[in-house]
């Protein structure tokens, strides 16, 4: 998948997909964050105001401040 492809575009290689690219833009659910300290890309979290209790905002605060990384909430 190219990111001409669009957003809704389905990817069925998330390896290749992380090795290719340069820079991530993801919910931080807990295996994501796993698979980015894995690969050490550069990422924009943006958590889902979907799930209970807000864990994903928790989860990209405390992945950024180890890494440097960056996050905002969907409404940004």
């Amino acid at each position: 998948m190219k990111v001409a492809d669009g957003i809704d575009s389905f990817i069925d290689n998330m390896a290749r997909s992380y090795t290719t690219s340069h820079f991530v833009i993801s919910a931080p659910g807990a295996v994501t964050l796993a698979e980015l300290a894995m690969i050490g890309r550069p990422s924009l979290l943006v958590p889902s105001t979907m799930v209970a209790n807000d864990h994903q905002t928790a989860n990209a605060i405390a992945y950024v401040s180890r890494t440097g990384d960056l996050w905002c909430s969907e409404r940004e």
